[in-house]
């Protein structure tokens, strides 16, 4: 049963946030909750309202006891950033991911961008480690009864928590693992041991995005008869789109440079979409998806 955003969900988060913050956003923060309930996103980094782990868990809650989610969602947190996560869907973006997901050396050290050689690069192991300790996590705590997930979600530490807390390491990188979380095909990778800074400044990188136009408002301003175009393989946004409506379900970019030396990279990040596209229900949420790219160069770049 599709589930359409309603004003069930504003109430919902105007109650934890405050109606303040929570009027600002509430519908794109519906839909990217949605899209991680039905399997859409493999996660949702939550970087609105300065937001607690204790009100995200709190919202989460109140989703799943309103049945404005279909299934139990939960919460792991990198150095103080929220991603919210479905177990029920996870593990199988997390197989889906390793076999497509490219690493970007963008070493602060490094005269221009690099593709890395996953398997023969050792200094990613103890990210990958990082991330491999949750997917264990995950998988071993999936057999148990959805009233009893909450309280039983404990990091490594075995420190009771209502959700998972990554211990991030001065050798693991954070921003390769939000990368790997939320599911993108290419993730940046730099030496944190070294500084916390990147080679991205001044050099032009295509930023990739998968956006999706809401079906709500679909059904609301279109006929019978154009709403079955749902079911086409059409991936060009169609003409009776409105831009106002559109969202944004990823965004990820690639350097030109590695664009340029390495001819398959722009026929992974395309077979990534289509594998994404005919692997997940995104109709459930969405009438319409659609991949496009621009070229950026920026005088810095913070990941």
């Amino acid at each position: 049963m599709t589930m359409l955003i309603t004003d069930k969900w504003r109430s919902a988060l105007c109650s934890v946030f405050g109606k303040r913050k929570a009027l600002k956003g509430w519908k794109q923060v519906s839909r990217d909750i949605l899209a991680v309930a039905y399997g859409i996103k493999a996660a949702y980094l939550f970087d609105r309202w300065s937001s607690s782990p204790e009100q995200m868990i709190e919202l989460l809650q109140l989703l799943y006891d309103k049945d404005l989610t279909s299934t139990r969602l939960d919460l792991v947190v990198v150095t103080a950033d929220l991603i919210i996560y479905s177990r029920d869907h996870f593990k199988a973006h997390a197989q889906r991911l390793s076999e497509l997901v490219k690493f970007v050396d963008v070493s602060f050290s490094l005269r221009n961008p690099v593709l890395m050689d996953n398997a023969r690069n050792s200094r990613l192991n103890d990210t990958m480690d990082s991330f491999s300790q949750f997917i264990d996590f995950v998988t071993k705590y999936r057999w148990m009864p959805q009233s009893e997930l909450l309280p039983c979600l404990s990091p490594p530490s075995n420190q009771m928590s209502p959700w998972y807390e990554v211990n991030v390491s001065e050798s693991v990188n954070p921003s390769s693992l939000f990368g790997l979380f939320l599911g993108y095909p290419f993730v940046y990778w730099f030496d944190t041991t070294y500084n916390d800074e990147n080679c991205l400044a001044m050099h032009p990188f295509r930023l990739y995005k998968v956006k999706a136009h809401d079906i709500t408002y679909y059904h609301m301003n279109n006929n019978s008869n154009t709403a079955q175009s749902q079911s086409k393989e059409a991936v060009l946004k169609p003409n009776e789109v409105e831009i106002d409506f559109d969202h944004v379900l990823f965004s990820f970019s690639v350097p030109e440079e590695v664009l340029m030396a390495n001819s398959a990279v722009e026929g992974l990040v395309l077979g990534w979409f289509w594998k994404w596209r005919n692997s997940t229900q995104w109709n459930k949420l969405f009438s319409h998806v659609w991949l496009e790219s621009v070229t950026v160069t920026l005088q810095s770049v913070a990941l």
